[in-house]
């Protein structure tokens, strides 16, 4: 494969990455002089990203510098800008969404400097969630909202995560020379195209940005062993740094995959890159944790003794009732090998054959949190697969298949630091074990494995696909039933006054003020019929009109 093109990828993939981190980077330090959210982030990411560009393409280009960076930029132009418009026709109506992700975008866009002020945890249910959290995916978002003065477009976020990560990881598989260009492109697709981040891209959860990134660093640090140049290691912090940013658990998670590549490291006979990636580890710990983590890091560290301070009620009530007595890895398997479902207590998990589904099981990924089978109705039987692979490749080349065993081992291990692994938006690196054995038959001449490989290839597609068609005809089907609803808001506030209680949704008040409706907030609910916005989970925001007295004074 042309190296142009391996190149070109770890440009897009890049550039994507550095964009948002650039502007989670910019906003972090606004925020220590005391300024608040502002749109000088996002063109100060546009011009961090245009330089990269340009240093890119001096570092990997010998002609057509000039053309190949105008179609890099304009490449990466229409990436945003899509992804911007795309998320922007859909509303997400998802319970977590709308108590405090929403919530925390708005209050950031709206002047809030969390390095200085925590907020008070009286004037919002979400409040006690919001101080202790990763800002990462908020502060984006926010920056993005504060542009646009559309909500739902500041989500446009992760479907970039996402296709950064394709590019990066189809990079890294072109490099590995014997995976065909055909392969790798459908097995980067299937990789960053993941349940996980599917579920969750029209949504403001951050469990598919957390996947997306995974994948991103794995790729980089794949690509910086085998290239070793100057840009790779920037990207690396820039990842890392994200990663951190995104969850709490994105701390851990940095840790263990550099615990991980160490080994690799050490084997490499360079002194110097041993110490160059030393030196990005640390740099990416110093920027990602204590700079544009000072919150909640820095601030839980010193309120509440350590930085993992976390508010989350306690999950037992979440899972299903059979999971009470079960440790960590009984969970976890009974979660993949069971029908996939969105059930907890007083329900059990249903076993069921691998490689068998019912349209039942496509309904719970209409959601962003599939509970059990949450990586797809098919996919423990891609595991059963890719146990084969390894049983079939080990007579014929032992080597490589104790190193992919080792492989999978390390990212079951990985998964399960997690103790709610069986929760796949928890531990979205559980999707990645197939693959290695996938990659493993690649290497491998045998026609059994070839045979296995083809089935596994096919199962992973064909689950993506369920997913996927599942989750977008959902979203099509709710964002229509919330724009008919602002409609007929909208159409009957000229001739009523509109009352509005926003329940535990108080961020649904930037949805009516963009449709244009007037509103008059009340606490108490009115002893008549009221339209419910459309949600999924918690107490809806309720909607009255209350008419004119000139015209009988009644409320409906």
């Amino acid at each position: 494969m042309d190296n142009r093109i391996i190149d070109f990828c770890i440009l897009l993939g890049s550039l994507l990455l550095f964009f948002i981190f650039s502007i989670l980077l910019v906003s972090a330090i606004l925020f220590i002089f005391g300024f608040t959210i502002s749109p000088v982030s996002l063109f100060a990411g546009i011009s961090a990203s245009v330089l990269l560009a340009w240093w890119g393409i001096r570092l990997y280009y010998k002609t057509h510098r000039a053309r190949t960076l105008c179609a890099l930029i304009l490449l990466v132009a229409v990436i945003i800008l899509g992804s911007v418009c795309l998320s922007g026709r859909f509303y997400d109506v998802w319970c977590d969404s709308q108590v405090f992700h929403q919530e925390a975008v708005i209050r950031l866009a709206n002047g809030w400097n969390p390095f200085y002020t925590q907020l008070p945890s009286s004037l919002n249910i979400a409040d006690k969630w919001l101080n202790p959290y990763s800002k990462g995916p908020w502060i984006c978002a926010a920056v993005l909202y504060k542009v646009t003065g559309r909500i739902e477009q500041s989500k446009a976020f992760n479907l970039l995560f996402m296709l950064a990560s394709f590019f990066l990881s189809f990079a890294a598989l072109l490099s590995l020379r014997r995976i065909k260009p055909p392969l790798a492109l459908l097995t980067a697709f299937l990789f960053s195209f993941n349940p996980v981040s599917i579920c969750q891209v029209m949504s403001f959860y951050v469990d598919g940005q957390m996947a997306s990134l995974i994948i991103s660093l794995i790729a980089l640090l794949f690509l910086s062993y085998t290239r070793n140049d100057r840009m790779t290691p920037v990207i690396i912090i820039a990842a890392v740094c994200l990663m951190i940013n995104v969850k709490l658990s994105g701390l851990v998670y940095f840790l263990v995959i550099t615990a991980g590549f160490m080994p690799f490291l050490f084997l490499n006979k360079d002194p110097g890159m041993r110490f160059k990636m030393c030196k990005v580890f640390f740099a990416s710990f110093i920027i990602g944790a204590l700079l544009v983590g000072f919150n909640p890091y820095v601030t839980s560290s010193a309120k509440y003794g350590h930085p993992f301070y976390s508010v989350l009620d306690p999950i037992d009530g979440q899972m299903p009732k059979n999971f009470s007595s079960m440790n960590r890895f009984e969970k976890l398997a009974f979660s993949i090998f069971s029908r996939s479902e969105n059930i907890k207590t007083p329900m059990n998990t249903s076993l069921k054959w691998p490689f068998t589904f019912s349209a039942y099981e496509l309904v719970p990924f209409a959601g962003p949190d599939t509970r059990i089978g949450g990586f797809g109705p098919l996919f423990g039987g891609a595991l059963i697969l890719a146990s084969l692979i390894m049983l079939a490749s080990f007579k014929l080349d032992p080597k490589k298949t104790c190193l992919a065993a080792g492989a999978s081992v390390f990212f079951l291990l990985f998964a399960l630091v997690n103790p709610e692994a069986w929760w796949a938006r928890y531990a979205p690196q559980l999707w990645l074990i197939p693959f290695i054995s996938l990659i493993l038959a690649v290497f491998i001449r045998g026609k059994l494995v070839y045979y296995l490989y083809n089935v596994l290839l096919a199962v992973l597609l064909v689950n993506v696909l369920l997913v996927t068609y599942s989750y977008m005809d959902a979203q099509v089907e709710f964002s229509g039933a919330v724009k008919e609803q602002l409609r007929f808001i909208s159409a009957n506030s000229g001739s009523a006054e509109v009352l509005v209680k926003f329940n535990d949704f108080k961020s649904t008040r930037v949805r009516l003020s963009e449709a244009g409706i007037k509103y008059r907030e009340i606490e108490r609910t009115p002893p008549v019929r009221s339209l419910n916005l459309f949600s999924v989970g918690g107490v809806a925001t309720q909607v009255y009109f209350k008419k004119p007295i000139g015209d009988g004074g009644n409320e409906r």
